[in-house]
């Protein structure tokens, strides 16, 4: 979950949820993502939960904004910003 802020708070918006997950993989097994190319085959025949599904959602107060190109940013649920997209989600669903 830390190393998915890490990425996610200074750029919002700069990865897809895919691209986060490799970043995050390379980083535990001390990869640079550049330079794991070799990895990404290997990361990519794994199944793996989608990023709702990440403690960082679930249990830690933070909602996920995709835009339009698919990439993601962390909202804290309690900010102004994510009631903002909550309700913009709503009034665009109904």
């Amino acid at each position: 979950m830390a190393m998915q802020l890490a990425w996610l708070l200074p750029a919002p918006y700069a990865l897809t949820s895919d691209e986060l997950s490799f970043q995050v993989h390379c980083a535990r097994l001390d990869q640079s993502a550049d330079l794991a190319s070799h990895l990404l085959a290997t990361f990519a025949s794994k199944p793996r939960a989608c990023l709702r599904a990440s403690p960082l959602v679930k249990t830690h107060g933070w909602g996920l904004h995709h835009d339009a190109q698919g990439r993601v940013a962390a909202v804290a649920v309690e900010s102004p910003k994510y009631r903002l997209l909550a309700l913009r989600y709503h009034k665009s669903a109904a």
